[in-house]
């Protein structure tokens, strides 16, 4: 993989072990008026929306308990990572991450 992906992963294992820390979903959190469901939330919406303007598919949205949608959601990006990259050619770094270049 390139340098870019093994920074999300490393960062990714970080934001895993809080999610599987966290206890009560409905606590706030440090962003005004926003739960801990509703960060996790963000974080994999986000991620869903840049990885689709990339033209990768991490697969359906996953639903149910935050620790859940999470680890599911981070198996969806490391599958299309690995079933996309490689049929795509090398990737070029930008600030927003990787661009695997257009067919």
């Amino acid at each position: 993989m390139n340098a870019l992906i093994d920074d999300y992963l490393t960062n990714a294992d970080r934001f895993s072990a809080v999610v599987d820390a966290a206890g009560d979903w409905t606590a706030p959190s440090p962003c005004e008026g926003w739960t801990a469901r509703d960060v996790v939330d963000h974080v994999v919406d986000s991620q869903r929306d840049f990885l689709s303007r990339q033209d990768l598919d991490a697969g359906s949205r996953p639903t149910g308990d935050p620790q859940r949608v999470w680890r599911a959601h981070l198996d969806g990006v490391r599958l299309s990572w690995r079933t996309t990259q490689p049929s795509r050619g090398s990737t070029t770094a930008t600030s927003a991450g990787p661009r695997w270049p257009r067919r």
